[in-house]
């Protein structure tokens, strides 16, 4: 399978992690060996996670979901410390300043404006491009560098696997569908994990097709 990360491109929809045990709070991860940076947070009073990942030089990614609804992706190059853009299905604004900290806020389509302040990942936090095989295999990267590889069981809607950190620290990952899920087929996604390997949804990639066809979300069991 080849996998591609595809800018302002992204998200149809979902399939999977979310999870697990292991120690979270080792290792928190530097830089990958592309210059990325990523940062985490949990946008409150919300159930949005987002991850915004900076390198190499200026550029910017970041993705925002919260499992059910909402599956936010913005992409572009920062100026002086600054980013702004607009989410690419229009309906969201990130303004964020990088440098030692990440700040900024994001204002949703219907007007709500949170305020975030996210903090270098730690354990399996990161923005993950993965891949589902017919038969069940899974695996990826997060742009930070974290590694992931998973078997998930098509008739019972689970997964199993770990992430492993640059430095060799495991994640395991024990996933089920949520509720508001819908089916899971093999494909391309994105996905934001939590610390512990929890995943607020995941997205396919799809050209074109900016997030569009939410299918499935996926929670701790």
């Amino acid at each position: 399978m080849r996998r591609i990360w595809v800018l302002g491109v992204v998200c149809l929809s979902l399939v999977l992690v979310a999870c697990g045990g292991g120690d979270s709070k080792k290792g928190s991860a530097a830089a990958s060996p592309d210059g990325v940076k990523e940062s985490f947070a949990s946008l409150s009073g919300t159930k949005t996670n987002l991850v915004v990942a900076v390198g190499p030089g200026t550029r910017v990614r970041a993705y925002a979901c919260d499992g059910d609804s909402t599956a936010l992706w913005w992409t572009g190059d920062s100026a002086n410390g600054s980013f702004s853009s607009t989410s690419t299905d229009g309906g969201a604004t990130l303004n964020v300043k990088v440098g030692d900290k990440v700040e900024g806020t994001v204002k949703f389509k219907d007007g709500k404006t949170v305020d975030f302040s996210a903090k270098p990942v730690t354990g399996a936090q990161g923005l993950y491009s993965v891949d589902l095989a017919s038969d069940g295999k899974m695996s990826g990267t997060s742009l930070g560098g974290n590694t992931f590889a998973g078997q998930f069981d098509f008739k019972g809607n689970t997964l199993a696997g770990e992430v492993t950190q640059p430095g060799g620290n495991k994640v395991k990952i024990n996933a089920s569908q949520s509720k508001t899920g819908g089916s899971t087929a093999p494909g391309a996604y994105l996905a934001v994990l939590d610390a512990t390997g929890q995943a607020k949804g995941f997205q396919m990639r799809t050209a074109g097709k900016p997030a569009d066809g939410f299918i499935a979300g996926w929670v701790m069991p």
